[in-house]
C-alpha cells in the first residue's frame, strides 16, 4: 500500500499538496489570531476513466477551509408589517433636541 501522503504529492501534480499547505497555513493564522475553531477539508473524488476491469481512474479534488471570524457588532432594530427594519422604534415621538448653550460668563462654586 502506497502512504496518501505520497499520492496527495502526484495529484494535480503536486497542485493538491501546494493549495491544501496554503489552506493549512491561512487557517492555523485565523484559529490564533481569533481564538476559535476552524476547520480544513480535503475531498478526493475518483469515477472509473475506462473499462471498470481497466484500473483507470479520473482523480478531482477539492479543498475547502472554514476560518473562524471575529465578532461582528449587532444592533436592536425594529421590524415593520412590510417586513422592513428601521434604526428607531417607529412608535416612538422623536424628540426635539437641540444644544444648550454655554453660559457667556463662568459658573461660580458655593461652599455649603
Amino acid at each position: 500500500m502506497r502512504l496518501l501522503s505520497d499520492t496527495l504529492r502526484d495529484i494535480g501534480a503536486g497542485a493538491l499538496n501546494h493549495e491544501a499547505s496554503e489552506a493549512l497555513s491561512s487557517l492555523v493564522q485565523a484559529v490564533d489570531e481569533h481564538g476559535k475553531a476552524g476547520a480544513l477539508t480535503i475531498k478526493i473524488n475518483l469515477k472509473p476513466a475506462g473499462h471498470r476491469s481497466s484500473g483507470t481512474l479520473t482523480v478531482s479534488y477539492d479543498v475547502s477551509v472554514k476560518k473562524p471570524s471575529g465578532e461582528r457588532p449587532s444592533q436592536i432594530m425594529w421590524g415593520t408589517p412590510e417586513g422592513s427594519l428601521l434604526a428607531a422604534d417607529p412608535r416612538q415621538q422623536a424628540l426635539d433636541l437641540r444644544e444648550v448653550p454655554r453660559p457667556a460668563t463662568e459658573l461660580k462654586t458655593v461652599n455649603g
